[in-house]
């Protein structure tokens, strides 16, 4: 019994001792893990205070530049509020410079319609002094037209009395001749009853008297008749004929050799006669004893009118 006692005591004390060295190396691996689990624990402690430092530092940092954006905001709030009251400055007088824009604006408006009147006025007076300025130009040239023609009208007059009295000088040569080769006939176009009527006289071929102007060239070429005015046995003038002796077609007027002796008065109106053909109409205008000259009627007078042409008389 005493030899199975120690034999039996042996494995128990091998487990024992086992479990001791099992328990011994969980103890070192238990003690090795806490001090690397401690040694890292230190290092991340020393990372935590030099992160710590860090963060202080930037703390103090940050205060600092809280301290600097404190002082930058009471001086913003000073300038806003400088602001504010500019501001409100600023839009009373934008307020009262409104009010001013619309009393310039309701101004300008007044002195826009103003000056719109002004420029119609403007533009009425111009072309009213445009006017005045073409009709003084058409009246200067009128006027120039007008002297020039009544310079030639002189002449013409001048030269028309000068033919008058070499015509009234033949005339009376033709009446002296007339009278003395009919006595029965006065030559002033009155009927003498003491004479007995005889039949009017065929004119007798004359010569060809000089040309008293250029432009009654072919008037002298026709022999006037001696001026011979009867009445009939009821007292009633004949109808009065003659001839064109001279024609100015630039102012519309001819000169016929029949005057006051024969009748002729002023407003008297003449047929123009070429042959059997009825070429134009004249208006005694101006008469005197054996002349008269008369305006053309130019409505009824189709062609030009010649020296020669025969007048008759169209109403008494």
């Amino acid at each position: 019994m005493s030899s199975s006692a120690p034999g039996g005591r042996a494995p128990a004390l091998l487990i024992l001792l086992l479990i001791a060295g099992v328990a011994a190396g969980i103890a070192a691996l238990l003690f090795i893990g806490q001090r690397q689990v401690m040694a890292r624990l230190q290092r991340q402690l020393a990372m935590s205070q030099q992160q710590t430092t860090q963060l202080q530092a930037k703390n103090q940092e940050l205060a600092d530049e809280l301290a600097d954006f404190q002082g930058e905001r009471k001086g913003l709030e000073q300038r806003v509020a400088s602001l504010r009251t500019e501001l409100t400055a600023a839009t009373a007088e934008l307020d009262r410079s409104r009010t001013s824009a619309r009393e310039l604006q309701g101004r300008f408006q007044t002195v826009d319609e103003e000056r719109a009147g002004l420029q119609g006025r403007l533009t009425d007076v111009i072309r009213e002094r445009d006017e005045a300025r073409q009709r003084a130009d058409r009246l200067t040239e009128e006027k120039v037209v007008v002297d020039r023609a009544l310079g030639r009208l002189r002449e013409r007059m001048a030269l028309l009395d000068r033919d008058y009295r070499r015509l009234a000088e033949r005339l009376v040569e033709h009446a002296s001749s007339a009278v003395a080769s009919h006595p029965g006939v006065n030559v002033i176009g009155q009927y003498d009853p003491q004479v007995p009527a005889v039949p009017a006289p065929q004119p007798q071929p004359q010569p060809a008297p000089e040309p008293l102007n250029p432009s009654l060239d072919m008037a002298a070429s026709v022999e006037l008749p001696p001026i011979v005015v009867r009445k009939d046995q009821a007292g009633v003038s004949a109808v009065v004929r003659g001839l064109l002796v001279d024609v100015n077609a630039s102012h519309g007027f001819v000169v016929i050799d029949k005057g006051s002796l024969e009748g002729v008065r002023a407003g008297m109106g003449f047929d123009i006669l070429r042959g059997a053909q009825r070429v134009g109409r004249v208006t005694a205008v101006r008469v005197r004893p054996q002349l008269s000259a008369c305006d053309i009627v130019r409505a009824q007078t189709p062609g030009p009118l010649q020296a020669g042409d025969h007048v008759v008389q169209n109403g008494l």
